[in-house]
């Protein structure tokens, strides 16, 4: 049950817990506000009412001038701490902190009335989030344990994790933490005042870097139901640009297409250079699933030309480069910007086992009749399972496609069916057991 649905507590109720936790008696809070000690009784017990000036007095004592206590205070501050949520969400993140700086004494309201204290600051942690200070937000989320929440901050409480792990690259947090809040919903459809489209984009971000297309599938339709483009602008192409990367990994390339036509042309009005890249770098991978390699090194360049050097998408594309430029048997070519790659990134461990991993594709690849014990025993004990760990199954699926062909060629039958198996499995996981088949 929502804050706002629920049977408010009586204002003298709130001062009696109020003066209880700071130690201070009837008889002050009478000279405070000059009334009679009977006053005060009166009103704990339910037998009278504080007056509007009275109340003033109160709130000045207690320092909780602004904060509500009546349950009409109530329902005003509980739909203007929304509006603080939903600055947050439309990246509007001055005014959700004007808002919060307005906000300092919220502590003092906690023997009041903790519900509403606690939803202020899971909103307050979203903000830190979305600010880039994670250490921060994380630091404050320890503070809190969601099984003594209600459900309303406890959804919050589970988004704020899970959101904060996607922004740290955690991605089997992420979801285990968007999953919780998810089924909270789905359990009370009346929790929040409206649907929450960040939670199915956030899922369905994780389900893409997770490589489950068919469930990021399902969850960016379910984003894209709750939420029009006219209260978050370019929503749409976020949404395009996610939904376009899974089709491209379950086969579906005609619509990945249209939808990267129309992100390219939204993207170039835009201007935003890393943007721009990442939708090419999409088109690249479009072309190079089709094994048109030749117009995917074309797009892979491009991609280079835009995205910023170091970058993710910059290091990406020039793998996938020289990805296809070694199925053209383009190997001198290949070598020499291999090389160049490895000595560029010799600092990120991550793209630095990617392209050496690539260096041992090419051995192979080069002469894939020839026994190569040495490459092979990196690619099975080093570059899968480093693929593994960072969720890139199906860059995985191509090194058990390159083995199971070399373990045949060499007349290795038990190797070249342990490598099918292997695919077999990764198949399964990514798409066979989240709704969709390997073709």
């Amino acid at each position: 049950m929502s804050i706002i649905q629920r049977e408010d507590m009586p204002v003298g109720n709130k001062i009696l817990n109020l003066r209880k936790q700071l130690g201070v008696t009837q008889v002050e809070i009478a000279e405070a506000i000059g009334v009679r000690r009977d006053k005060i009784g009166d009103v704990e017990n339910g037998l009278d009412e504080y007056t509007e000036r009275q109340l003033q007095k109160i709130r000045e004592y207690f320092n909780i001038v602004g904060l509500p206590l009546n349950t009409q205070e109530c329902v005003i501050f509980y739909r203007h701490l929304y509006y603080l949520r939903n600055y947050v969400r439309t990246k509007r993140l001055q005014e959700a902190r004007d808002i919060l700086n307005k906000l300092l004494h919220i502590d003092n309201l906690e023997p009041c009335d903790p519900d509403m204290v606690m939803l202020c600051k899971m909103f307050e942690i979203q903000l830190l989030i979305a600010e880039g200070y994670y250490l921060d937000a994380e630091k404050k989320l320890d503070l809190y344990d969601p099984e003594k929440m209600h459900n309303e901050n406890q959804y919050h409480y589970y988004y704020n994790r899970g959101y904060l792990s996607l922004c740290n690259e955690d991605y089997d947090s992420g979801l285990e933490y968007l999953l919780k809040t998810y089924e909270l919903k789905e359990v009370n459809e009346n929790l929040l005042p409206e649907d929450d489209e960040r939670l199915y984009y956030h899922l369905a971000q994780c389900y893409t870097y997770l490589e489950i297309p068919y469930r990021a599938i399902d969850f960016v339709q379910k984003a894209r139901e709750v939420c029009s483009e006219d209260r978050i602008p370019n929503y749409n192409l976020y949404l395009n640009r996610t939904l376009a990367r899974n089709y491209i990994n379950t086969n579906q390339l005609v619509k990945a297409e249209k939808l990267l036509e129309k992100c390219i042309i939204e993207y170039k009005c835009t201007r935003d250079n890393a943007l721009i890249g990442n939708t090419l770098f999409c088109f690249g991978c479009l072309h190079k699933k089709t094994e048109n390699w030749t117009t995917a090194i074309m797009y892979f360049n491009d991609a280079l030309s835009y995205a910023p050097e170091g970058t993710i998408t910059y290091y990406a594309a020039l793998y996938n480069k020289i990805y296809c430029i070694i199925q053209t048997r383009a190997f001198p070519d290949a070598k020499k910007i291999l090389n160049e790659a490895k000595t560029m990134c010799k600092a990120d461990l991550l793209w630095k086992n990617n392209f050496e991993a690539l260096h041992c594709y090419l051995t192979i690849y080069e002469r894939v009749s020839i026994k190569n014990d040495k490459e092979c025993d990196y690619i099975i004990n080093t570059a899968i399972p480093h693929f593994y760990e960072n969720h890139d199954y199906f860059t995985a699926i191509e090194y058990c496609k390159l083995l199971e062909r070399h373990y045949r060629k060499i007349k290795s039958n038990m190797n070249s069916l342990l490598m099918a198996n292997e695919m077999l499995k990764i198949y399964e996981r990514c798409l066979i057991n989240h709704g969709g088949d390997v073709n």
